[in-house]
């Protein structure tokens, strides 16, 4: 891996965010609501955190599947074929980079102060809704 030095060396930006009500940070993030392989407890989490007032917002845009039975049967396997995270990744992107790039949600977010969306695997495809997002805000 690349260390923290050498990032710096490189004059690449890291950015630190310590989410906590401590911080005025709203986190959509919660172990019962993430728990799954299904997109829609989670959405009903980010749909729930823009709605929540904070000095800042940070939105998870994937769910834990080594949570559950059938991820953690993926873990068990030790093959380098199965991914609990790539085997959810499309099913969660196609609902949660939807709801990101839908105008209504940059409305409920005007308002915001800084809004962090995160995936375990950023990709062009995040890295495009959130630059659209942010020039609607």
């Amino acid at each position: 891996g690349t260390s923290y030095a050498s990032l710096i060396q490189q004059n690449k930006r890291l950015l630190f965010a310590k989410c906590s009500s401590l911080t005025g940070c709203q986190n959509s993030y919660s172990d019962d609501a993430y728990k799954t392989t299904s997109p829609a407890p989670v959405l009903a989490a980010l749909k729930a955190t823009v709605n929540t007032p904070a000095t800042w917002t940070v939105l998870q845009l994937q769910g834990t599947s080594t949570a559950t039975e059938w991820g953690l049967m993926q873990v068990v396997t030790k093959s380098d074929a199965s991914s609990p995270l790539l085997g959810t990744k499309a099913k969660f992107d196609n609902v949660t980079y939807k709801w990101l790039a839908n105008p209504a949600t940059a409305s409920t977010l005007t308002n915001a102060g800084l809004t962090i969306a995160l995936n375990d695997f950023v990709d062009n495809a995040l890295a495009s809704v959130c630059a659209d997002l942010t020039s609607r805000r």
